[in-house]
């Protein structure tokens, strides 16, 4: 199983049972073993970024680099890293922020022009709940091509009946308030895709 942050374990373990299975399921495919977080020399991602591990790369700059994903949702899935190992966007410093989203300019006008496609989505996981697998920050951009796409991402995007109370709390937190009295938890949760996998 890849390795996971101690934040990330503790995601995991908040999980419903069914979904903390399925998602434990997917990382065990990934190889590697569960327990303390990964850390960079072992990180794919990084490995990737030293060369250690071939990958098809489009391009790079001084603090991220982009390549084609080895398990696709579609053709020209492109996924961009960066170069230092973070975990998270709000771990990145302002220099990598940038960088990142040049990075991202790029790429979908690549998407667009040469591959053809008829828009994209852009996919910025963080946390094991939100399906971040690998404990290093990646933004997946998969281009689409025709009228409806038919990607399993599009089953988390379903609405979910949040209370107006709950909507008055989280709004006041968000606004930089007292915290949500509650998270909402029995309405909130994702339809499995075709793979039985949340993401």
């Amino acid at each position: 199983m890849a390795q996971l942050t101690p934040e990330q374990m503790a995601q995991l373990q908040q999980l419903p049972p069914e979904q903390r299975a399925q998602v434990e399921q997917k990382l065990a495919a990934q190889g590697g073993g569960m327990g303390a977080p990964q850390q960079p020399q072992e990180c794919i991602f990084c490995k990737i970024v030293k060369g250690e591990i071939p990958a098809k790369i489009i391009e790079q700059n001084n603090d991220c680099i982009a390549f084609l994903d080895i398990q696709p949702k579609a053709a020209g899935h492109t996924v961009i890293v960066t170069k230092a190992h973070v975990g998270m966007s709000s771990e990145l410093n302002e220099a990598q922020k940038a960088s990142v989203q040049m990075m991202i300019d790029s790429i979908s006008q690549k998407i667009m022009t040469n591959l053809k496609a008829s828009g994209y989505i852009t996919i910025n996981p963080n946390g094991v709940s939100a399906g971040q697998a690998m404990p290093h920050y990646a933004v997946h951009l998969i281009p689409t091509y025709g009228a409806a796409p038919d990607l399993p991402i599009m089953s988390i995007l379903q609405p979910v009946k949040v209370p107006e109370f709950m909507m008055d709390s989280v709004f006041s937190a968000l606004q930089g308030g007292a915290q949500a009295t509650t998270a909402p938890q029995a309405n909130a949760q994702p339809a499995q895709n075709k793979e039985g996998f949340y993401f």
